[in-house]
């Protein structure tokens, strides 16, 4: 079973309405909504999103980008519904024949409660942390705290916040899962690094 993940604080709207993403497209417009406390909007808006997602994957079926357009929003975005890690791993297997992401599966195995599986693939992605691959060690961070491996899912963690601390957050969505390994470790929350390199 796949763990519980918080909703974000009032405080993400300001980062994301900043953004044009956030006015002009269904996903961006549900972290806008989900940070100004609208869950029910923001679910819609989220859903709308998947609704053109799939579409699009429906009507090119040889795009797997289009695949790994979903399966991140579906590992990442608080308010999933229950089948959305059945989804994420049929896109993300079929995606890796054409398009091989080990970092997004990875994700996607998490969600799917395949620890170990999670952690195989994520280590190979994971040496020194980096603005491309720092979600990667938190999800991997908390793999290893749910195989029951603590010591090493704090150092993990612990050296993902210090390169956050240096650098500022990459992007906003990172903040939802950092709060969520936050939580599961029982880790304080590190809200109060920047967001840097928004999105034009």
């Amino acid at each position: 079973m796949s763990a519980r993940r918080p909703a974000p604080g009032p405080g993400i709207l300001q980062w994301v309405c900043l953004s044009p993403l956030g006015r002009d497209d269904p996903h961006g417009a549900s972290h806008c909504l989900l940070g100004a406390g609208k869950r029910q909007e923001a679910q819609e808006a989220f859903d709308r999103y998947v609704a053109l997602v799939e579409g699009l994957i429906c009507e090119f079926k040889d795009k797997a980008e289009l695949k790994w357009l979903l399966v991140d929003p579906l590992c990442r975005f608080p308010l999933v519904g229950p089948n959305a890690p059945g989804r994420a791993l049929e896109l993300a297997e079929s995606a890796m024949v054409i398009s091989p992401s080990p970092a997004h599966l990875g994700m996607v195995y998490y969600r799917a409660g395949r620890w170990l599986d999670c952690i195989r693939l994520l280590e190979k992605v994971t040496d020194v942390p980096g603005r491309n691959n720092i979600t990667a060690f938190l999800f991997l961070a908390m793999a290893h705290w749910q195989t029951g491996d603590k010591d090493r899912a704090r150092r993990i963690y612990e050296q993902t916040i210090a390169f956050l601390a240096r650098t500022g957050y990459p992007d906003y969505w990172l903040r939802y899962t950092q709060a969520e390994a936050a939580e599961l470790l029982g880790a304080a929350k590190a809200n109060d690094y920047p967001v840097k390199n928004r999105r034009p």
